[in-house]
């Protein structure tokens, strides 16, 4: 779709993602509070969905006469592929420890009361919306690389001042750096994939989301695991060494990722 477009369109797929999140969060807010209970919610969330998905499948593209094979069942990052696949780890293992211990963090480290630490998560996401909806644009007049490292320092900058100093401001304000650091990072490493493997677009953004989406699961236990034994303050400093990494990592993007002979 981007070749269709001739620009950078994936940050703006994902900002809609992150929308919908808050959307979906505001939504079981205002059932709750109506007292609607959660059986009748989710029927209606549900029936909402499925008319939605039902309309989208009727304007999809087709897929081109000349489409190649779409490659194994299952996708396994080789070569060039594990350098975006980890830059996708760091960031998305960075942003399941937000979603999952963000609000805790506020809560037990800093002493927020429960109002402010529950807008932990919509100051994240908010940083996450504005940098999917500006990363095309920057990134189609910065190149990809200084995106990528500009990213990754915004995001370490977040990181870092959320545990510098224990106080629900600092908190808030690197949640709103993390999260507009984190925003494009993955709809950009999967479209700069495909841009150097054109001819196997689709394997190749399985096989670094397999990588990506795994640091997604596994942050939230880390963290856990972490916490029992330093202290919550401490286990969060671990998503300010996964935007060193991925700083470092994105230095090497476009050279790991090249294709032989090219």
């Amino acid at each position: 779709m981007e070749r269709a477009y001739r620009r950078p369109i994936l940050g703006s797929f994902h900002a809609m993602f992150s929308l919908g999140g808050i959307a979906g969060a505001g939504a079981g807010s205002v059932a709750a509070g109506q007292g609607v209970g959660v059986g009748p919610h989710f029927l209606v969330t549900g029936l909402v969905a499925v008319a939605a998905f039902l309309g989208a499948m009727t304007i999809l593209l087709p897929d081109p006469p000349d489409a190649t094979d779409p490659g194994p069942a299952l996708a396994l990052p080789r070569g060039g592929l594990w350098i975006p696949g980890l830059i996708a780890f760091c960031a998305l293992m960075g942003e399941g420890v937000l979603n999952d211990w963000g609000a805790v963090y506020l809560h037990d480290a800093t002493g927020a009361d429960d109002g402010t630490a529950a807008a932990g998560f919509a100051v994240f996401s908010a940083g996450m919306v504005t940098g999917r909806l500006a990363a095309d644009r920057i990134r189609a007049r910065a190149g990809t690389v200084p995106f990528m490292l500009a990213c990754g320092l915004v995001a370490g900058l977040g990181a870092t001042v959320a545990v510098a100093v224990a106080s629900p401001v600092s908190g808030l304000v690197g949640y709103a750096l993390l999260g507009l650091g984190l925003a494009a990072v993955v709809p950009v490493v999967f479209s700069h994939v495909a841009e150097l493997h054109p001819d196997r677009p689709g394997p190749s953004i399985a096989a670094v989301s397999a990588v990506g989406y795994g640091g997604f699961l596994a942050g939230p236990p880390v963290i856990g695991a972490a916490a029992e034994v330093a202290g919550l303050r401490i286990a969060m400093l671990v998503p300010v060494l996964l935007m060193v990494a991925m700083t470092l990592l994105a230095r090497r993007l476009d050279r790991a990722t090249r294709p032989r002979g090219r």
